[in-house]
């Protein structure tokens, strides 16, 4: 019983880190990290349908993708996840607190506190129901490749797709963001040791 709290302990520890640095560092400095909002910013944006009803039928085929490819007890822990992360984001966006600092600085802080967050999550056996899930899986399949590895090629490739609607700005922040959590994440599971 004090492995499971301790377990879901450090998952909402990972969700305040993740939701802390998007509300703090990210959204007031418009950098995006091609994960499930990108995707849905720029489905809505191609195919004219509203963003919050494509965030919640992305993250509900997440979801499901996450209980058939990962199992049920991922699936939970997930679902947990999922809402500390949903719980924390609502609070930081309440409270209206943001750092200004520079965007270099801001990529940089947001990074590592993402890159922390979704290692402690993972390490769990947890996602925050977006692209992590789906690297998990892909790096089970094939396990020549990192789980960081797919997760830094999956939302890289969004990025590069949404180049025409984010703006290359945009592009090369997120790009740089996704580089520093990706490499948090490989550092913290011990150069690439798999979760």
């Amino acid at each position: 019983m004090e492995q499971k709290v301790r377990s879901l302990l450090i998952i909402v520890l990972g969700n305040l880190l993740v939701t802390s640095a998007y509300t703090l560092f990210a959204i007031p400095n418009n950098i995006v990290d091609g994960g499930v909002t990108s995707t849905a910013l720029l489905l809505s944006y191609y195919f004219d349908t509203n963003l919050t009803y494509t965030v919640c039928i992305l993250t509900f085929i997440i979801l499901v993708f996450s209980y058939i490819a990962m199992g049920k007890r991922f699936f939970l822990k997930t679902l947990f996840s999922s809402l500390c992360y949903v719980l924390f984001f609502a609070f930081f966006s309440w409270a209206g607190v943001v750092i200004v600092t520079s965007t270099l600085n801001s990529i940089l802080i947001a990074g590592v506190l993402i890159g922390l967050g979704h290692y402690l999550c993972l390490k769990e056996k947890s996602a925050t129901l977006g692209y992590d899930t789906v690297a998990l899986f892909l790096h089970k399949l094939n396990k020549k490749f990192s789980t960081t590895c797919f997760l830094w090629v999956i939302c890289s490739a969004i990025l590069l797709l949404g180049s025409t609607f984010f703006g290359i700005k945009i592009v090369i922040m997120g790009i740089m963001l996704v580089f520093i959590e990706t490499q948090i994440i490989y550092w913290c599971s011990n150069k690439g040791q798999e979760f």
